[in-house]
């Protein structure tokens, strides 16, 4: 639904489909939903910056760390806010589609299967909500 503001004229209504990028609003959106979402429910993992291991958890985290971002296993670092750094630095930098890998990786992967299905639902709000012409599906438990 339009804005007051569109409504009115005082500001052009969207009407492209975001197909082959993504606006800052679109990106904001999905960090939010990732936000609250998935980091909001990892908070009972981490104690003091630290993650508590539970082994699904961190499990995930490894395999993100490795298959997702390419990166060293022994480079993850142990305190959450500096992994919490390192999504948001990717999210906010990576081109479109990288973000939409991103975002399918959590919703596939994150070992709470109600809360990646929670997640997938809330960013396919944001989606077409922002106009975007994709949404994410949620096989939680599968394997990619």
């Amino acid at each position: 639904m339009a804005s007051f503001s569109e409504r009115q004229g005082y500001r052009p209504i969207r009407a492209v489909i975001q197909k082959d990028e993504i606006d800052d609003a679109l990106r904001t959106g999905l960090w939010n939903v990732l936000d609250i979402c998935i980091f909001e429910a990892t908070s009972r993992y981490v104690v003091n910056d630290s993650y508590v291991y539970i082994p699904d958890f961190h499990n995930f985290l490894r395999r993100m760390w490795v298959m997702h971002f390419k990166l060293a296993v022994d480079s993850l670092p142990t305190r959450w806010t500096h992994i919490r750094q390192h999504f948001r630095h990717h999210f906010f930098t990576s081109p479109w589609y990288d973000l939409y890998d991103f975002i399918e990786y959590v919703s596939q992967n994150y070992p709470d299967q109600e809360t990646a299905k929670t997640f997938a639902a809330a960013c396919n709000i944001a989606l077409e909500r922002e106009l975007s012409g994709y949404e994410t599906r949620c096989n939680a438990g599968h394997s990619p």
